[in-house]
């Protein structure tokens, strides 16, 4: 009694990186002109209005928790920006 082997070929993973199709992907003038024009969107000094006005909204939430001292004149801040930017993306429940 013979036996068959089936071989399986591997599916074809395509990865669109142009930005034509980032164009047809994203909607919203703002995401497309962001994402051509500033590689480092939403980073430290990178920030546009809204992610601005979120961040010191955050800033604020954690200041009123205790959680979050500001620089005064003889002492830095008890977190910098990037610290601040990185928690409030890893726990976006903390913002509502």
């Amino acid at each position: 009694m013979a036996t068959q082997t089936q071989t399986a070929t591997p599916p074809t993973i395509t990865r669109q990186t142009t930005t034509q199709s980032l164009k047809q992907t994203l909607t919203g003038s703002a995401a497309v002109k962001t994402l051509a024009q500033d590689p480092f969107a939403g980073n430290v000094g990178h920030l546009n209005e809204k992610q601005a006005i979120a961040l010191d909204e955050f800033r604020r939430q954690i200041l009123d928790a205790g959680l979050y001292k500001p620089a005064t004149e003889s002492t830095r801040a008890s977190h910098d920006e990037g610290t601040l930017l990185y928690v409030k993306r890893l726990f976006p429940c903390l913002c509502s």
